[in-house]
């Protein structure tokens, strides 16, 4: 009797627990009205190398406002 409890008792939590309902996301991905953006430029500088010397290979920046940020 007491198995027979005890296995009914495990089958019964174990339902409760997985028929928990899950929240749905409703962000898709998509960019809303309420989302902060932010406008950068795409900038490419001449890779200059320790010694001063401008050499033939180029760097990409990102200009937000007046930083320029190394990609």
């Amino acid at each position: 009797m007491k198995n027979k409890f005890l296995v009914f008792l495990t089958i019964a939590l174990s339902l409760i627990t997985s028929c928990k309902t899950t929240e749905e996301s409703t962000n898709t991905g998509a960019m809303t009205p309420n989302n902060k953006t932010t406008k950068c430029q795409l900038i490419e500088k001449e890779f200059t190398n320790k010694g001063g010397k401008v050499t033939e290979y180029k760097e990409l920046y990102l200009r937000c406002s007046v930083q320029d940020y190394f990609i």
